[in-house]
């Protein structure tokens, strides 16, 4: 799915990669297996690397057996961004890691 939405945004792999706070190699194991299912921070990440509104971001995840949920702080964190169409993901990992929580993406943090 990441790759369709790069394809249909115009946006280069690279790019997603680097918006998304992706490993290359996160991606490309992703990809050759497909069976494999990515940690919700991660398939988050690629939301927030790809631009999706939330019910794309909805659809995204349900893809992948999960949701954005009133429930837990990150979601509802993730959503606030998502629906005030801010985009960067070094912002949110920075409110993330203000309230104790995870940052998202899989590159290592400083």
């Amino acid at each position: 799915m990441c790759e369709w939405w790069c394809a249909k945004k115009g946006i280069p792999i690279g790019e997603f990669y680097s918006r998304s706070n992706l490993m290359r190699s996160t991606f490309s194991r992703l990809r050759t297996h497909p069976e494999m299912m990515p940690r919700k921070n991660t398939a988050l990440a690629c939301a927030i690397g790809l631009k999706l509104d939330y019910d794309q971001t909805q659809d995204l995840l349900k893809r992948a057996g999960m949701m954005l949920s009133g429930y837990y702080q990150t979601d509802l964190i993730v959503e606030e961004f998502i629906r005030q169409k801010i985009f960067d993901i070094d912002l949110i990992n920075i409110e993330l890691v203000k309230n104790n929580l995870s940052p998202l993406g899989t590159k290592k943090h400083k």
